[in-house]
């Protein structure tokens, strides 16, 4: 079960049927906070949309799998989108002014500069896999392994650079 709480109603908890065989490792929420990943320690990874633009209707209609390895961490792809909070501005009446936008590049981009859609998990055997959400609907899925050998990893972390890098941190 994942339960779905809204910060403005905290009174409301939505609880959702996951369909995920194993216990849930990750959860990841994308930037709007309108689709959320979950990762179980099976190697499935479904991906969540609000139905109809409602919080307390969720439904998964993609995702991919890394048969039989757990997922120890999970993230969108960057879009490129980034903003940087001006504390010294923190007194300024108009929101905007408190914000500025930083040069950053996406992940993967489509024909055109387009950002791509889709994530990134690091499996407990040290898999990297990413996904793709085409614009037809359908998901592309490559898996590497970090290393030649694979060993154990127990905790990994994975970061973007402005110019649109993929880091991995992982330990055993």
């Amino acid at each position: 079960m994942i339960h779905i709480l809204d910060t403005e109603h905290p009174w409301e908890v939505h609880s959702v049927s996951s369909g995920h065989s194993e216990a849930i490792t990750c959860l990841e929420w994308d930037q709007s906070g309108s689709r959320l990943l979950s990762a179980d320690a099976d190697g499935q990874i479904k991906c969540w949309s609000m139905a109809d633009h409602l919080a307390n209707s969720w439904e998964s209609s993609v995702g991919s799998q890394v048969e039989g390895d757990p997922i120890v961490a999970l993230s969108w792809l960057h879009n490129g989108v980034k903003l940087a909070l001006h504390v010294e501005k923190s007194g300024a009446s108009s929101f905007g002014e408190k914000f500025s936008r930083v040069k950053f590049s996406p992940s993967l981009t489509l024909f055109g500069g387009k950002p791509m859609e889709g994530w990134i998990a690091v499996t407990v055997s040290g898999l990297v896999t990413v996904s793709l959400l085409k614009p037809s609907g359908q998901v592309l899925t490559s898996t590497e392994s970090l290393c030649r050998l694979r060993g154990r990893v127990a905790l990994a972390d994975i970061a973007f650079t402005g110019g649109g890098n993929i880091v991995v941190a992982a330990a055993d």
